[in-house]
């Protein structure tokens, strides 16, 4: 949810204006049936950034799903987009640069249900991963993660993956991008898979990165793990929208 980059904005807002928000199903914005078509949520952003009524050019940050709907949203708004900046972002050669047991298949995530959840042992995990964020904002992101209607918020949005890498662009040409890329395991995936496939999905993924966006535009963040790197890269992120925004 867009709290998790509070911090990132924190810094950046004295010579930036930043705008956090949450698609529409997620976090504190209201419910919408999911999953979601990538013109629908990439719509949405562009009528929100026409409300708030912001003046272009504009750097996209979006970390994992949210990064394929940063890369359509660039696609989008064309030349409104200074930069995009990429966190592990889902890409549309996916199900191509993983090894058969690391794709994912049609429909895979609607099998899940709260029941298959280990509630407490789960907010413990994000609890101890934003653990050096603002007290209220750490609350805020577990009070809304973990409540019963969001659990499975990410599985829904996801149920039609195969449809939307469809719908993603295979590089960005006419776009500058960052991606940065955590090379840690990050322990929340190691409850449902083994370290080792964790480590093959990690350097699946970097060979995609660099072969969709070049070696140029790559960064590894050897320090974090997926799910914190929206706050454990907190410098790699800002030097790169710093970059992008002063183009």
């Amino acid at each position: 949810m867009g709290l998790e980059f509070s911090g990132l904005c924190e810094e950046l807002n004295p010579e930036l204006t930043t705008v956090l928000y949450d698609r529409a199903g997620t976090g504190r914005s209201g419910a919408v049936p999911l999953p979601r078509a990538v013109e629908q949520v990439t719509a949405e952003l562009e009528s929100l950034l026409k409300v708030l009524e912001l003046s272009p050019p504009f750097v996209l940050v979006g970390h994992s799903l949210g990064g394929a709907y940063a890369q359509r949203a660039a696609l989008d708004l064309g030349s409104k987009v200074a930069g995009v900046v990429l966190l592990d972002p889902v890409h549309r050669d996916w199900n191509r640069a993983m090894p058969p047991e690391l794709r994912i298949e049609v429909g895979a995530s609607t099998r899940y249900t709260v029941d298959d959840i280990d509630v407490p042992a789960a907010r413990a995990a994000l609890s101890a991963m934003l653990d050096d964020l603002d007290p209220e904002v750490r609350d805020a992101i577990l009070d809304v993660r973990m409540r019963d209607d969001r659990l499975l918020t990410g599985m829904q949005e996801v149920a039609n993956f195969a449809e939307m890498l469809g719908d993603l662009p295979p590089t960005l040409p006419d776009t500058a991008v960052r991606v940065i890329h955590a090379t840690a395991v990050d322990p929340l995936q190691a409850r449902y898979r083994s370290a080792e496939l964790l480590q093959t999905q990690i350097d699946a993924m970097r060979d995609m990165y660099i072969t969709a966006f070049g070696a140029d535009a790559y960064q590894p963040a050897p320090a974090a793990d997926h799910s914190t790197l929206p706050f454990s890269a907190h410098s790699a992120i800002t030097e790169a929208v710093r970059d992008l925004a002063g183009r």
